[in-house]
């Protein structure tokens, strides 16, 4: 899967990432930092819970918890609690 990181809560550090299938996968970083309009990329189609995620923009592996999928634009900002 590969999308776009589309917003960040600086108060939570959640990330949502605008897939190419035009919706949402919510993620909680677990190591490093994204960026706004970073693209990233992961192997499973929709992972739960712990996994890897290849920030393509800047070539590194990041570790990030899968919180949500297939979330719209009108369900984003009360669930990554903006």
């Amino acid at each position: 899967m590969k999308g776009t990181v589309a917003a960040i809560n600086p108060r939570n550090g959640m990330v949502a990432i605008l897939t190419e299938e035009g919706s949402f996968s919510l993620i909680d970083p677990i190591g490093g930092e994204f960026e706004l309009r970073d693209h990233v990329s992961w192997s499973a189609h929709n992972p739960l819970g712990g996994d890897r995620v290849l920030n393509v923009t800047r070539g590194e592996w990041l570790d990030v918890f899968f919180e949500n999928h297939y979330v719209t634009q009108h369900n984003l900002a009360r669930l990554m609690g903006l």
